[in-house]
């Protein structure tokens, strides 16, 4: 029953946003406070939300605690900062713990949502639907990361190196997979050749067939944390365990988002002549995309790669409605993309069946 009444508490959210969507606000203040009003009502749902049922929500709460911290998963910096703050209240730790994660991984995402695209209702519908439940509400170490990354998408494009850096630097504290980010500054935010991005799947898929192993390379960079964390969860891949982070080259919602990658690069030059982040932003969703295939040996590390990058998405997608004419029925289109994407995830996810 529980989770009957959560998702349709996020359905309520998701509904509510596509409607704001299409409102016309009469004043800048009166748009501002209703999109802080939908902020404060994602953290309230992801601090006070049923996790007993959540993947990753008993490990949350026994590291928290104190009770046991598990060998294979090394806590980042800014957990033990967390804990310390937590540790003031002994009675509230859990709830200290969730609530400052959810400050942090909300915050983050609808400062930068205002940041990047002028559809903040659309991206906020986008976020709900998907990464809102992944990152908010279960991962939420990743959920804070994947916050920040899309804080350094501005200074990525306006090539501000010691901006970028603080960012990526206080995303790869909160969880080690944001050493990904750091490679973003190789891309360029102003050129895009079609060809190579259109050509960066393909080229994946030909990889992951022939068997192409980046993992094992990876593990020879030389920083115990992370080469802890790789290793370990190769010897999960082993032992066959990773059950709870499948990995399926061809599972729907993966090709629907390869879909959506292809109609926007061959709309590229339309949509970014609107919004100049375009190119990077497409660049990255790109890459979130290929390397699920290239990390696919080990399924652990693919999803929560391709999952920290792609978060993007939800500054993505909205810049599909510049496509065509008229607006209200090109918003409609990364509106039906994401209801299309949460009932498939719902249906598919582990938070529907209760003895995952």
């Amino acid at each position: 029953h529980h989770k009957i009444l959560f998702f349709l508490i996020l359905f309520f959210f998701f509904f509510l946003a596509a409607v704001a969507a299409y409102c016309s606000f009469p004043t800048y203040n009166k748009l501002l406070k209703v999109y802080v009003l939908f902020g404060i009502g994602l953290i309230l749902v992801a601090v006070f939300k049923d996790g007993v049922n959540m993947p990753d929500y008993q490990g949350f709460v026994d590291n928290i605690e104190g009770n046991i911290v598990a060998d294979i998963d090394i806590k980042e910096p800014a957990f033990f900062a967390i804990k310390w703050i937590a540790d003031f209240c002994p009675g509230y730790r859990v709830l200290i713990g969730l609530f400052l994660y959810a400050i942090f991984g909300v915050t983050l995402k609808l400062i930068a949502i205002k940041q990047l695209t002028e559809f903040w209702f659309v991206a906020l519908a986008v976020y709900i639907s998907n990464y809102y439940m992944l990152h908010d509400l279960i991962q939420i170490r990743a959920g804070v990361a994947s916050g920040f990354l899309l804080l350094c998408i501005k200074p990525l494009y306006e090539r501000n190196g010691k901006r970028f850096l603080l960012w990526a630097l206080i995303a790869f504290l909160f969880h080690y997979s944001a050493i990904i980010i750091f490679f973003l500054w190789f891309l360029s935010p102003k050129f895009f050749k079609k060809e190579i991005w259109l050509s960066i799947i393909p080229v994946a898929y030909i990889l992951y067939f022939i068997g192409f192993d980046i993992i094992t390379l990876l593990t020879y960079i030389p920083i115990s944390g992370v080469q802890t964390k790789l290793i370990g969860y190769q010897r999960i891949t082993e032992l066959g365990l990773n059950g709870w982070d499948a990995f399926d080259p061809f599972a729907i919602t993966y090709l629907v988002k390869i879909f959506v990658l292809y109609f926007i690069v061959l709309n590229i030059n339309k949509i970014q002549r609107r919004n100049k982040y375009t190119y990077i932003l497409t660049k990255i969703y790109a890459l979130a995309l290929a390397v699920y295939l290239l990390l696919g040996c080990v399924p652990v590390v693919a999803n929560r790669t391709k999952e920290l990058l792609a978060i993007v998405e939800i500054v993505l997608l909205p810049s599909i409605a510049y496509i065509g004419v008229p607006r209200s029925v090109t918003k409609a289109v990364p509106l039906t993309f994401s209801l299309l994407i949460m009932v498939l995830l719902i249906f598919n996810s582990k938070l529907l069946n209760p003895d995952a």
